[in-house]
């Protein structure tokens, strides 16, 4: 049987690399760290991510180090698996009521790969799909 699959937004991941993840989405993270659950990790959430340390935004010491671990993580790393919207996703996409691009995705690409939740504080998210904060 597979693991349960939630799709993790960037507050989320900017969050988990600083070390101060909330209630629920901690205890998700630390049960994908054993592999208890799986967290998609949408590319769209990597580029904002990368684009937030690029611009000196993110709350670590050195931020090109931590970059650098997302980069090689998402080939290597038991903790995330990198996630794409495929034809099912886009068809998806096409009639989700999400106004903004980023939530959009997010919500097609939970929905097409039948995530238990979107690890997000958001409350458009919230609103859209199940999340979990």
């Amino acid at each position: 049987m597979d693991n349960p699959k939630y799709v993790v937004d960037t507050v989320a991941l900017t969050r988990y690399f600083g070390g101060d993840l909330p209630g629920e989405a901690g205890k998700l993270f630390e049960r994908a760290e054993k592999g208890q659950v799986t967290l998609l990790l949408p590319s769209i959430v990597v580029g904002e991510f990368l684009a937030l340390g690029l611009n000196g935004r993110l709350d670590t010491r050195n931020p090109r180090i931590v970059l650098e671990q997302v980069v090689k993580g998402m080939e290597t790393s038991p903790v995330f698996t990198p996630a794409e919207l495929d034809y099912e996703g886009w068809q998806i996409f096409l009639h989700l009521d999400v106004p903004d691009l980023h939530d959009r995705m997010l919500v097609a690409l939970a929905t097409a790969n039948k995530a238990v939740a979107i690890l997000s504080n958001n409350p458009t998210l919230k609103r859209a799909y199940r999340t979990e904060w």
